[in-house]
């Protein structure tokens, strides 16, 4: 039976497609000593703060559509719609941050504030909210230019929310939660807690930057209602990433088993696909970009057949 170095095949893959600085030593020898399921953390964590181009149903908040902006920004914000729905890159528009997939750990010595580390986005881990900057005016390095607002989106992989657009800095504010609640009661962007009765004690904006900042998430009260952040908010290690990674490793570890074990779950899913498995397979994980997507498949050499891994 051959011996398929799938933990070697994501390492390399996840390596490929993370930036950091590959000259600096100390963080390879880091990453070396690194395991494969905290590097898949940190690789979806970079990967959430993606948008992936392609068109997506458009859903507007009330607070969207009656926002008043200056006129250079309504119409800033027109463009960057339309990039939105017709599924266009739109990277220029995101932090500065996304060019960081990968930093040092801060030294256990120093007290923990995860609101200064530039490959984490406590906003999108915690809220699963992604801001844009509105400005159509490229700068030298690609993005466009940082002004006083931003747009403030949930995307999901058909559709996306337009939820407002408010100051930058705003990463704290609750009444985001609260437009996503009221305008989508059953879309589940925060998930209700039933048989929780809501608090009288509220968070500033301040208290919640600080516990964020220690990787400590919070529930938000809307309406008398307590909701949830999207997949059960941000880790003590500021991510949000582990049901991703969990997914990922439970399907490769039944992929594995069967491979080892007749390869029926295998040939069952090459028979479908019209093709053959291969007497002496050669297969390898890869990390693949879709018209739709982008994720890590199984893939066997000689065939070129492949399917989605997670």
């Amino acid at each position: 039976m051959p011996s398929f170095a799938f933990e070697n095949d994501i390492r390399q893959e996840i390596l490929k497609a993370l930036p950091f600085d590959k000259s600096d030593q100390a963080l390879a020898a880091e990453i070396s000593a690194t395991s494969t399921h905290d590097l898949l953390t940190r690789f979806y964590n970079w990967l959430d703060r993606l948008v992936h181009p392609h068109p997506r149903e458009t859903f507007l908040s009330r607070e969207y559509i009656f926002r008043q902006l200056p006129a250079k920004a309504q119409v800033q914000l027109q463009l960057l719609q339309e990039k939105i729905e017709r599924g266009d890159h739109l990277g220029p528009h995101l932090s500065r941050g996304i060019r960081f997939g990968l930093e040092k750990a801060t030294p256990t010595s120093s007290k923990k504030n995860l609101n200064k580390k530039r490959d984490l986005d406590l906003l999108l881990n915690d809220w699963g909210i992604h801001h844009l900057h509105l400005s159509d005016i490229a700068e030298q390095d690609g993005f466009v230019e940082r002004g006083d607002l931003v747009l403030f989106a949930i995307f999901r992989q058909k559709e996306v929310a337009l939820l407002d657009v408010l100051p930058h800095g705003a990463w704290t504010d609750d009444n985001l939660v609260a437009i996503a609640v009221r305008n989508w009661p059953a879309a589940n962007l925060f998930v209700p807690l039933k048989g929780i009765i809501s608090s009288t004690h509220t968070f500033s904006a301040a208290d919640r930057k600080q516990l964020r900042g220690a990787g400590i998430s919070t529930f938000i009260s809307v309406d008398g209602k307590t909701y949830s952040p999207p997949h059960g908010g941000i880790s003590t290690a500021g991510t949000s990433s582990s049901m991703k990674v969990f997914r990922f490793r439970k399907q490769l570890r039944v992929i594995e088993k069967d491979l080892a074990e007749g390869r029926e779950l295998i040939r069952k899913n090459f028979e479908e696909a019209g093709r053959a498995l291969p007497d002496d397979p050669d297969f390898r994980i890869a990390f693949v970009h879709t018209d739709e997507d982008w994720f890590f498949v199984l893939k066997e050499a000689l065939t070129g057949h492949a399917f989605k891994v997670g």
